[in-house]
């Protein structure tokens, strides 16, 4: 691991990768002390553009390969 880092950011993505929740405490201990972590999910997995894309998707022909992929509010957990 290279020198400690003063901020860390992530802003509407984290929460798409399956093993945010290990990453976190593994990124905390890569901060300088004082340093900041800054960390923003969206928790709108039930916007009507949300919900409309899934109903889409649920009427594909390829919706067993789709609907597996549009993760709901676990994502965010």
């Amino acid at each position: 691991m290279g020198a400690p880092v003063d901020v860390i950011t992530t802003n509407a993505l984290l929460q798409w990768v399956p093993s945010h929740r290990e990453l976190i405490p593994h990124w905390m201990a890569a901060l300088a002390p004082g340093g900041w972590f800054a960390m923003q999910v969206p928790g709108n997995f039930d916007a009507p553009s949300h919900t409309l894309l899934r109903q889409v998707a649920a009427r594909s022909p390829h919706a067993e390969e789709l609907l597996p992929r549009l993760r709901g509010a676990e994502a965010v957990s």
